[in-house]
């Protein structure tokens, strides 16, 4: 048997559904542990981390503060780990490998854009709301923390480290070790773990909405380089960017905003200063919002192209009970629920 070869047909015994039923909830379940484990870890030691931090002198302290997301991935790095020794023997069924061509890369990755576009202004919508209606300051974490790194940190961190550890985690190990029992479940609960699992209600509708394409582009690929590769530059052009630009757009806005409005001179004389990295802006404006309209379309011209393997007797609506009516999953959820909604209290 080569590597990667799907395995499925090899190993699958004709049972009664009662039997798969029992079978996909013990392995859904055992993955909702994994992801209870992940989960657990990653707080736990980011607390050790927090208590340490009380002990530590202004120079140590000052060390920890500027390689923050570095000691944040090595916090992930542990988690994954802590997870992955859940999944440890349960079968594997792996899609067949086949590469995807550069023109399918770029479908692809139009689509992320699209689906990241519409998560995140829904995300910011509903926070919007929320806000307004509750009174409260709740604003996004994950910006608020990256605009206070080094950018080049936040480029290894968020454009190599990240994807690297959550394509390992949330596509290969759990994809791998679920999608005998159906594709359709199997990306979904990966998904949605993958989403709620950034416990930030802002970023948890793009998160799920490109965890189920990066799901589905495994299972046609079967190639973890390929979804990795893709969140590398979904991240890169979509976080990292942008951020590297901001010093100089914001430096501009706190200049332009000091300038009085009858000032005509001086507007422009500041206009000329920034120029370049204005322009630089405008055209990434552009050029994202128009690779945005593309994936929007070129998913509604694909969307009857779309096809997950069954790979069970069951039914789409038993799969998916199966898959979320067990005891780990519940639990992994409500955990991460509760995590995600108390950020909603916290200004």
């Amino acid at each position: 048997m080569t590597e990667g070869e799907n395995i499925f047909e090899q190993t699958f015994d004709p049972i009664d559904t009662r039997e798969q039923k029992a079978r996909m909830r013990r392995a859904f379940s055992r993955v909702g542990w994994a992801v209870l484990a992940l989960t657990v870890a990653t707080n736990v030691v980011s607390l050790a981390f927090g208590i340490i931090l009380v002990f530590l002198g202004d120079t140590q302290l000052a060390f920890f503060s500027d390689n923050l997301l570095y000691f944040n991935e090595l916090i992930v790095a542990l988690s994954v780990l802590a997870g992955a020794l859940v999944l440890i023997g349960m079968p594997t069924c792996r899609p067949s490998k086949r590469k995807a061509g550069v023109g399918e890369f770029l479908v692809y990755l139009c689509i992320c854009f699209a689906i990241g576009w519409v998560g995140n202004f829904i995300g910011n919508t509903m926070l919007g709301v929320w806000n307004s209606t509750t009174g409260n300051e709740v604003t996004n974490q994950l910006a608020e923390v990256l605009s206070l790194v080094d950018p080049w940190q936040m480029a290894i961190c968020t454009g190599l480290f990240a994807p690297i550890l959550e394509e390992l985690f949330f596509r290969k190990l759990i994809i791998d070790r679920t999608r005998r029992y159906g594709e359709l479940a199997s990306i979904l609960i990966s998904a949605a773990f993958f989403g709620i699992f950034h416990q930030n209600f802002s970023q948890f509708f793009y998160a799920f909405g490109i965890g189920i394409l990066l799901g589905y582009v495994y299972c046609r690929t079967g190639s973890y380089l390929t979804v990795t590769f893709l969140h590398v530059v979904f991240n890169v052009i979509m976080g990292v960017l942008p951020s590297l630009m901001a010093p100089d757009v914001l430096a501009f806005l706190e200049e332009y905003v000091q300038i009085d409005a009858a000032n005509a001179e001086a507007m422009m004389e500041l206009i000329g200063e920034y120029a370049a990295p204005l322009l630089m802006y405008l055209a990434y404006i552009l050029i994202q919002g128009a690779l945005s309209i593309a994936g929007v379309i070129l998913l509604i011209v694909m969307r009857k192209r779309i096809r997950f393997e069954k790979n069970s007797m069951l039914s789409p609506a038993e799969q998916r009970k199966a898959a979320i009516v067990n005891f780990g999953v519940i639990a992994a959820f409500l955990l991460l629920i509760g995590l995600t909604v108390n950020t909603l209290f916290t200004a």
